[in-house]
């Protein structure tokens, strides 16, 4: 109920409390008692107004204090954040580990035209790689995986070589390392360094062929041998501890030698020194190399090998 009916009702209510007078004194007296009335209702009705609005804003005066002390940060939708600061990232060249090579005189010195030729297998000269390039077949040596491989093979008679990939060692050089069947342990491994000769899409020749096994000592890599009889020394570690010795010629395979023997060195695991000599025949060539290599126990094949490559001072014959 609003107050302009409170104050109808109320005038009616004293309107009946009167007798009507026609008197002009008395109306007069009725009009200015109502009068006052409503003035006193208006002021009460004023003051609980102003007491709710009070209220009102004491409510939005505790809210907006709770807000302050949230620290609660209004970003107009208009303000863009700008975009955090990035530093450059630096890339660090990562360092790539090349296997040292081994002792074999540089090919740039051994594999020309002019000097002593450092290839031990398929090519014992110059002109040999040359005349291959010439009329290359399928390419088995313009390739370094095939070419060990087949030295496995073909050269120091083992099995059935498998190979463990290939290794390179710079421009023109690399290492594959064999082991003389599938089922041979890891431990029994042939390291084979070969050199391309003829530039980058010449042919591939083996420079180094060695086992940990069988450390040569004598004779050295390109070293000049004389007949008729080759000194051999080193450390090995073998089967009964035998290492088996060969001696060929430019030109000579499996079953074909200029001298046989044996040395003896460790076993077990163990190295053991081993020295001795091998008699030959003379050669028929300036240049071969001497084979050390252990044997299968159970058929009597090649397991590893080093090879070192050697020139002769007794004149061909």
């Amino acid at each position: 109920m609003t107050v302009e009916d409170q104050l109808h009702r109320a005038l009616h209510a004293e309107a009946a409390r009167v007798e009507v007078d026609a008197d002009a004194a008395t109306w007069a007296r009725i009009r200015a008692r109502a009068a006052r009335r409503r003035l006193a209702r208006a002021v009460a009705a004023s003051v609980v107004g102003a007491a709710a609005l009070a209220g009102v804003v004491a409510v939005g005066l505790t809210v907006a204090g709770d807000r302050d002390t949230a620290h609660v940060d209004v970003v107009p939708s208009t303000t863009t954040a700008p975009a955090p600061t990035v530093a450059p990232t630096t890339t660090v060249p990562t360092a790539t580990t090349v296997p040292t090579a081994t002792t074999v005189p540089d090919p740039a010195d051994l594999l020309d035209a002019h000097g002593p030729f450092a290839g031990i297998w398929p090519f014992s000269s110059r002109g040999a790689v040359d005349d291959y390039l010439r009329s290359p077949g399928v390419g088995m040596f313009l390739d370094a995986e095939a070419t060990a491989l087949e030295l496995a093979r073909a050269y120091l008679a083992m099995p059935d070589p498998v190979s463990s990939g290939v290794t390179p060692l710079g421009e023109g050089r690399a290492v594959v390392r064999v082991r003389p069947k599938p089922t041979a342990p890891v431990s029994m491994t042939t390291s084979i360094e070969l050199a391309r000769v003829g530039g980058p899409r010449g042919a591939w020749t083996a420079v180094d062929v060695r086992t940990e096994h069988i450390d040569v000592d004598r004779p050295r890599p390109m070293a000049a041998v004389a007949g008729p009889e080759v000194a051999v020394a080193g450390t090995s570690t073998a089967f009964e501890a035998t290492v088996e010795v060969e001696v060929r010629e430019d030109g000579q395979g499996p079953g074909e030698a200029l001298g046989r023997g044996f040395v003896m060195g460790g076993s077990n695991g163990e190295m053991g020194p081993f020295a001795g000599t091998v008699a030959i025949d003379r050669p028929g060539s300036a240049a071969g190399a001497v084979l050390f290599t252990t044997t299968s126990a159970e058929d009597g094949t090649v397991q590893e090998a080093t090879v070192v490559r050697v020139t002769f001072t007794t004149p061909p014959s």
